[in-house]
């Protein structure tokens, strides 16, 4: 049972230092100005400073940026995950005492883990060359 305890906050303590440190990302996708029209040079010919932060970078569309936002945070929220599994993984190895079905479920989730974060590696890279493709 205390282990199950220790488990319990280790992972709410992981998934808020994780919540804490994404407050920042989805602070930054915020539009303060309230709409585009602020920042379109047609229909505002004197745009507010903050409009220069708020340029698409290297002329790419914005259907394109922002296809390149969400898969930045689901990027991070798939690393997360895998730590957390590997880490899960890991106290499940520790806390085995021998036992081997609980040491090969240890070693799974590992394994699976450390796949599941390749797979991740590789999609993103192939996400980011077609998006620089447009």
């Amino acid at each position: 049972m205390k282990q199950l305890k220790l488990l319990t906050l280790s992972v709410l303590t992981v998934l808020g230092m994780t919540a804490f440190l994404a407050a920042p990302t989805f602070a930054a996708a915020y539009n303060p100005i309230g709409g585009s029209d602020a920042c379109d040079p047609a229909k505002n010919p004197n745009p507010p400073d903050i409009c220069k932060d708020l340029d698409v970078p290297n002329g790419k569309s914005a259907v394109s940026s922002t296809v390149q936002n969400v898969i930045d945070i689901l990027f991070y929220v798939i690393g997360v995950i895998a730590v957390i599994m590997i880490i899960i993984g890991g106290i499940k190895y520790v806390t085995s005492n021998g036992d081997s079905s609980a040491l090969t479920s240890a070693k799974n989730t590992i394994l699976y883990a450390v796949v599941g974060l390749v797979v991740a590696l590789m999609s993103y890279g192939i996400v980011k060359f077609v998006l620089n493709q447009f």
